[in-house]
């Protein structure tokens, strides 16, 4: 069965030969993302960068990172779903895996697990909303132990350390993990944060977005559900050298 499911999607390939399929690249992302910062991040591929990922999921399914892990970047990839840390470092053992929940005030929260673990999160009322008008089931709940973000980097980040990326995908959640990090400690190049949207300027209102722009980012590209912002400080200080 898997078989003949794989010769099918082949054969819907925009390639006909193998010279034609030199034309694409690979992406591990949902959406392309991981290919949008490889065009941002000019020397990506000639060094070892480092990134942060903020509700990573799995190490390569609708990864932002793997394809930088494969290009040999490192960094921290932090996920609250159970399992996640020994599955992770099976796959990607030169990262850092961190199970833990990131919010603004450390203590506990009621994790929602569907039976597709991507939609897993803390929102309540998007939780609910998909469980009652998707495909998609909430199949447990249970309370899990909160960090902020700037708590887990100071564990295990060096002060020295640049940070290229961090990437933010938690199903509703992000604006209380933009308010968990010092953002002035811990600064990195780009911020990939998700934000539902159809337009530009009601994605621009968005709490998360307000929030990343008044600590001196700004957007400067974007997929359907993922905005990339870029840290304008770095830019004033190589225009003032």
């Amino acid at each position: 069965m898997v078989k003949k499911l794989a010769r099918s999607i082949k054969k819907r390939l925009p390639w006909k030969s193998e010279k034609d399929s030199c034309y694409w690249q690979k992406s591990y992302a949902q959406e392309g993302e991981d290919l949008v910062l490889l065009r941002l991040i000019d020397d990506a591929v000639n060094r070892e960068g480092f990134y942060v990922d903020v509700g990573a999921h799995h190490p390569s399914r609708f990864s932002n990172t793997r394809l930088f892990y494969d290009l040999g970047w490192r960094g921290i990839s932090i996920d609250p779903r159970p399992g996640f840390a020994a599955q992770f470092l099976s796959v990607r053992p030169d990262d850092v895996a961190v199970e833990a929940a990131i919010a603004q005030t450390p203590g506990s929260l009621t994790y929602y697990m569907f039976d597709e673990p991507a939609l897993n999160g803390f929102d309540e009322t998007l939780s609910n909303d998909r469980d009652a008008n998707t495909t998609y089931n909430i199949i447990d709940q249970r309370q899990v132990s909160v960090c902020r973000l700037d708590d887990i980097l100071e564990r295990h980040i060096d002060s020295r350390q640049a940070i290229d990326f961090v990437s933010i995908d938690v199903e509703g959640f992000d604006f209380e993990v933009i308010q968990s990090n010092d953002w002035d400690r811990f600064r990195p190049t780009f911020v990939l944060v998700e934000i539902y949207g159809e337009y530009f300027e009601s994605v621009l209102q968005s709490d998360s977005a307000k929030l990343m722009m008044a600590n001196d980012y700004q957007p400067c590209s974007r997929t359907r559900h993922t905005v990339f912002f870029k840290d304008t400080r770095v830019a004033a200080c190589v225009k003032a050298a």
